[in-house]
């Protein structure tokens, strides 16, 4: 059976709470499109309008097989509809290594990295499509979207 070169996918939710062994509990799981209440203007016509999302957090999975060795360091974007940077969260190739040889160590198949971001009161100032993308190897690879429209 041929493996995927990496295997990713994020969650939007409202929190992430961190459990008891390593567990985390996702709190109000989103589709994959809200609408939020119409953006009042701010004094001045210039500026953008803001709206706020009170809690928004992301969830990210990826997943590296372990049949071969993993060849870069990992970023997990999350981008606006404009391509504007909301954050860049990097995995280092160091830790990806030392975990690699654990996973092979427990006799896992694939090497499990997670990433966790917490946006509270996450401000929209543009609607659209949110992307989240891990870049690894020189390659994007797709991890999930979130599309904000006002109501």
């Amino acid at each position: 059976m041929t493996t995927p070169e990496l295997v990713a996918q994020s969650i939007f939710c409202e929190h992430l709470r961190q459990e008891l062994q390593g567990v985390v509990s996702l709190i109000g799981i989103m589709p994959d499109n809200i609408a939020i209440p119409p953006s009042r203007a701010l004094s001045s016509p210039a500026e953008p309008q803001v709206a706020v999302v009170p809690s928004l957090s992301v969830y990210t999975r990826v997943r590296l097989p372990l049949d071969r060795q993993p060849r870069s360091d990992i970023a997990v974007q999350f981008v606006s509809p404009s391509g504007q940077m909301i954050y860049e969260a990097p995995i280092e190739l160091d830790f990806i290594l030392r975990s690699f040889s654990e996973a092979q160590q427990q006799g896992n198949e694939y090497l499990l990295v997670i990433q966790q971001a917490n946006l509270a009161n996450f401000p929209v100032v543009e609607l659209g499509r949110y992307v989240v993308s891990v870049l690894y190897g020189g390659e994007r690879y797709f991890s999930g979207a979130l599309r904000i429209t006002e109501q």
